[in-house]
């Protein structure tokens, strides 16, 4: 989990919008955020090695 980057993220939803699955994709990048955000609560943070959130919403 920390070795994933938010260029992987991005790359993966897009790959996914490309195949035309605009839904699906923006379900995906819905659930990896969940995600993210529930493994950087800080005692999980550090069980998985997360430094930062590569989810982040800007």
């Amino acid at each position: 989990m920390d070795q994933v980057t938010d260029s992987d993220v991005a790359g993966l939803v897009e790959a996914i919008r490309r195949r035309e699955a605009p839904t699906l994709a923006r379900n995906c990048l819905l659930k990896l955020r969940a995600m993210f955000a529930w493994a950087m609560l800080s005692d999980r943070r550090r069980s998985f090695g997360l430094e930062a959130n590569p989810v982040t919403c800007s």
